[in-house]
């Protein structure tokens, strides 16, 4: 293999697009072909960059090709199996917001975690059995871990109970 040389098919394989989906969609922007990422142990969100970038169309064919290329072409990703990247990427995007902004260090956050305990909650249950059932399968460990990865301590609760902007949060009293 020469380093020099793009790894393109005489013949690519073809690659199914949906017709909701067009070139400019989440997995398609031509003008924003990110680099393939990989992840750190660290930090989940860096599983969601990594899984993002390896979704995005235009590195659908690289990927196979190398994976052709170095003798592994019974690894090569299926549309079928792209599709369920595609849905774990969506259903992996709905945390990111909250991981980022519990994790910011620019801003006392600690009364904002029982708001944003509350809403993982909520879109861990509105996850529908119409999802794929990887999907589905992911969201129920979640939230069965929910509790043990995500407590809700006493200091969490007093830290919302002082925020004037929580007055009016119902759910608060079930910490009480």
């Amino acid at each position: 293999m020469d380093e020099n040389q793009p790894i393109v098919n005489e013949e690519p394989e073809p690659y199914l697009v949906s017709e909701s989906q067009t070139i400019s969609d989440e997995f398609g922007n031509i003008n924003h072909v990110p680099t393939i990422k990989t992840s750190l142990p660290t930090r989940w969100h860096s599983v969601l960059a990594m899984l993002e970038s390896l979704a995005h169309f235009c590195n659908r064919e690289p990927v196979n090709n190398m994976l052709s290329e170095i003798g592994k072409s019974d690894l090569k990703i299926c549309q079928r199996e792209w599709n369920l990247l595609e849905d774990l990427v969506r259903f992996l995007r709905k945390f990111r917001e909250v991981v980022e902004m519990l994790s910011t260090q620019k801003a006392a956050s600690l009364n904002l975690a029982l708001v944003f305990n509350l809403e993982i909650r909520d879109i861990l249950h509105s996850v529908t059995d119409e999802e794929m059932l990887v999907v589905v399968q992911l969201n129920n460990k979640m939230l069965a871990k929910l509790d043990k990865r995500f407590p809700i301590t006493k200091k969490v609760v007093v830290a919302a109970l002082l925020d004037p902007r929580f007055i009016s949060l119902t759910q608060i009293d079930t910490y009480l």
